[in-house]
């Protein structure tokens, strides 16, 4: 199944978009989580401590840490980066995801932008990378666990 966006939108505080894969909820998990998807994905370096309070940076454009994991279900990520003025407070990007019937559904938030431009730009950023990630979690191998 192509991914299908959904519901791109900006405000002066957010943007969200939601995305459909055909990969499972361990995978799209696991792709937000590896270096090396998300750095072909961001088409630079990617640095990624898996766990609460560890890194994440996508090359010069966007870093921070994760601020909450919840396997297969939720990342939340502290970031900050070069579109926000400098000074700006830390925002946060909600990555959740859900079981659509035939595969994923990944949704995700950013919050506490500064000014509708600055949402338009990360809303520009994200919603390549999240179409991407979804597609690329489709080719990540994990480990077959207990039902969640």
């Amino acid at each position: 199944m192509a991914p299908k966006l959904t519901w791109p939108q900006a405000d002066g505080t957010y943007c969200k978009l939601g995305d459909f894969s055909s990969a499972s909820r361990d995978q799209l998990y696991a792709a937000w989580l590896d270096p090396e998807v998300v750095g072909k994905v961001i088409d630079g370096v990617a640095t990624i401590d898996p766990s609460v309070g560890g890194s994440y940076k996508l090359g010069r454009r966007m870093s921070g840490s994760i601020a909450d994991l919840q396997p297969s279900k939720r990342i939340v990520l502290a970031l900050h980066g070069p579109a926000l003025p400098k000074g700006a407070p830390i925002t946060h990007a909600f990555i959740d995801i859900t079981d659509d019937g035939k595969g994923s559904k990944l949704d995700l938030a950013h919050i506490g932008l500064p000014s509708m431009k600055v949402a338009k730009a990360y809303l520009a950023l994200w919603q390549g990378w999240v179409r991407a990630v979804c597609k690329a979690a489709t080719r990540i191998r994990v480990a077959r666990g207990p039902k969640r």
